[in-house]
């Protein structure tokens, strides 16, 4: 026997007996050490180097300690084995390591069809990982715990068991998995309009992206109150009098600013580009309008160096220019000035 052998089977004191477990060669050393040492974190350190499919499955089945059979039960393989234990462990968290790994789907289909009991130690990632379609369907449609509906609606295919979920499940999580993989116009046209859940409206509205119908996605533009949907909405709109009547109650400053980048109306870009409060507004506004008396103002005016800076790029007015480069009074607004003559071909 060697040294480290005989360290972990005689020597008092626990801290040289754990050291040693990782020098430890000799199996039999280090079974009866996961079987019988007086000290349970030592039997747990020498079980994690077992490998020995007899040890483990005889410690797996017949060990008093609950979170030493788990750790025996985590090294097996045999998923029969794993079976067994799963059904007649009392532990649940020995349960619970049998049934993680476990793949084969008729074993887990055994287990989950032998006894209610047994669903509860079922993760998402073992129910994702079924294609049973009668199972799913029945646990989507009916199982207790919303995640175990969501990891089963997550592998369905079939539309019609889709929509049945949508409308009659009442936690959105599992409804959100159900309309990702509904195309049905109808159906989504009413989520989008109707449904209290602004993801799923999200979502249908997404897919319904290839719509020509302007006046559906006015409605949901102008009425849906979380800005992501209605910044989804604005995407379907490309005429002009619709973009500025919803940008004319329009709150949200992600929303205002991409209807600002599809509007091309000077009076409505030249009103945001010296009204609005907020100054990010007021620079797409000021890039896209091309009035020289009303960029000098702004150039001038404006409280937002940024915003001075955007009218500033924006023009063509030499001797205005060439005033800022010599004039203004930030450093900043003067470099900007320069920078621009130089790009007209203006000699500074």
């Amino acid at each position: 026997m060697d040294r480290y052998s005989e360290i972990l089977k005689y020597d008092i004191s626990s801290k040289r007996r754990r050291e040693a477990i990782k020098y430890v060669r000799d199996e039999s050393v280090l079974i009866e050490a996961a079987k019988y040492d007086s000290k349970s974190f030592i039997r747990e350190e020498a079980l994690k180097r077992i490998t020995d499919k007899n040890a483990l499955l005889d410690i797996a089945v017949t060990e008093e300690v609950a979170e030493i059979r788990k750790i025996a039960t985590g090294k097996i393989t045999n998923e029969s084995i794993l079976l067994d234990i799963a059904k007649n462990d009392e532990s649940h968290r020995v349960v619970r390591e049998a049934i993680k790994n476990v793949r084969d789907e008729v074993i887990l289909l055994d287990l989950l069809g032998k006894d209610d009991i047994y669903k509860e130690f079922f993760t998402y990632e073992d129910i994702s990982s079924l294609n049973d379609k009668e199972f799913l369907c029945e646990t989507a449609l009916s199982n207790e715990f919303w995640w175990a509906r969501k990891a089963a609606a997550k592998r369905i295919r079939d539309n019609d068991i889709l929509i049945r979920i949508l409308d009659n499940d009442d936690c959105d999580d599992v409804r959100y998995v159900c309309v990702k993989r509904i195309f049905h116009e109808k159906i989504l046209r009413d989520l989008t309009l109707n449904d209290g859940c602004s993801r799923i409206r999200y979502v249908a509205l997404m897919h319904l992206h290839y719509l020509k119908d302007i006046e559906f996605f006015k409605e949901i533009a102008l009425t849906d109150e979380d800005p992501n949907v209605r910044l989804v909405a604005i995407d379907g709109i490309d005429h002009e009098k619709a973009l500025i009547k919803i940008i004319g109650q329009e709150k949200n400053a992600r929303v205002k600013s991409k209807l600002l980048e599809k509007i091309d109306d000077k009076i409505v870009l030249e009103y945001f580009a010296t009204k609005d409060k907020n100054s990010s507004i007021r620079r797409i506004a000021v890039k896209k309008i091309s009035n020289p008396t009303l960029l000098r103002d702004i150039a001038l005016n404006d409280s937002d160096e940024e915003v001075c800076i955007s009218a500033i790029e924006n023009m063509y007015d030499e001797s205005f220019l060439r005033d800022m480069a010599q004039n203004a009074a930030q450093l900043k607004l003067r470099k900007v000035s320069k920078k621009r003559m130089n790009e007209l071909g203006f000699e500074n």
